[in-house]
């Protein structure tokens, strides 16, 4: 290569110098002692000629690296440009895992409005807690679907920060928890402790529910199924003056229904079963406890009223 750096300047504008001048004399002298028997004319039109040639090497030259600074320039905007773009992504990306958080924590905000008119009854809606239940596949009271329950719901929509903390003392120890759940836990009953109205109301609505949950049809309908199944056991609908028999269905549902959830959350598919199916084995079972227990508290009851008015029947004999 003629030239190791840059050119500075475009040689097309370049004007030969006077190389008749006094300042390029030695240049002439040091030509025609090269070569004797030249002329000072002989020596203008050499340098003149070695001008020409490195000007037109100049030229080829300015082309080329003309020609590659376009093609720096235009690379230098592609990454610029590469950058801008890979930069706006970074942005655009950030701002929607902002607002995929936000969705998770406000639902509500986000939840698509139909354009239709207001329904004649209200839809029914359990509290937060329970449709969180429902929504992982874990165990949930039937209470939250009863009318005590739905009630309750009701009265603290919009009325707590589900993400307020508050202090509760679980077996001796302090820890903090959501205050909503923790309203939302007051004065939930276990199902063996629900009136038989209260089950009857309630486990239709949680059946809606759990289909509007996402859960699997087989298994929404193997629990409608198996409480379609105690509606109509024979326990149901005989002659139950003290309410033992239908209790030891309720206490049934409860127990059974616990231990399946048990069973799934175990991840264990031979601990599995199917619920719908009513074992009168183990029912009878919960029939007798049910009845023993009644008796136990009867007599206990009966004991105590005793003792009040005749605490002579408490002395010993001798």
């Amino acid at each position: 290569m003629l030239h190791q750096t840059a050119l500075q300047s475009d040689p097309n504008n370049s004007v030969c110098p006077d190389f008749t001048s006094e300042i390029y004399a030695n240049l002439r002298q040091i030509h025609i002692s090269e070569y004797p028997g030249t002329t000072e004319a002989d020596a203008v039109q050499h340098l003149q000629s070695s001008w020409r040639i490195i000007n037109e090497a100049d030229k080829t030259a300015w082309l080329s690296q003309q020609a590659l600074n376009i093609e720096n320039a235009a690379e230098l905007q592609r990454r610029l440009e590469l950058d801008a773009e890979t930069a706006a992504e970074k942005v655009k990306s950030d701002l929607e895992a902002i607002r995929q958080e936000d969705m998770k924590k406000h639902k509500a905000k986000y939840l698509p409005i139909l354009d239709r008119d207001v329904p004649d009854q209200p839809p029914i809606l359990a509290s937060a807690t329970a449709l969180r239940k429902l929504t992982s596949g874990g165990y949930f009271e039937l209470y939250y679907w009863t009318n005590a329950g739905l009630t309750d719901a009701k009265s603290m929509v919009a009325t707590t920060d589900d993400d307020a903390l508050s202090f509760v003392m679980q077996d001796g120890a302090t820890s903090l928890v959501s205050t909503a759940a923790t309203r939302d836990s007051r004065g939930v009953k276990a199902d063996k402790d629900l009136s038989w109205d209260d089950f009857c109301i309630a486990t239709p609505r949680v059946v809606e529910a759990m289909e509007r949950a996402g859960w699997q049809r087989e298994k929404t309908q193997m629990f409608a199924q198996f409480w379609a199944n105690l509606r109509n056991h024979q326990h149901a609908s005989a002659f139950d003056s003290d309410g033992l028999l239908r209790k030891s269905l309720l206490t049934y549902q409860d127990e059974v229904r616990r231990s399946w959830f048990t069973a799934v959350a175990s991840g264990n598919t031979q601990a599995t079963f199917n619920i719908a199916r009513i074992n009168e084995t183990l029912l009878l079972t919960v029939q007798r406890r049910v009845e023993y227990e009644y008796r136990a508290a009867f007599d206990k009851d009966f004991f105590m009223r005793v003792s009040i008015f005749s605490p002579a029947l408490l002395k010993s004999p001798h």
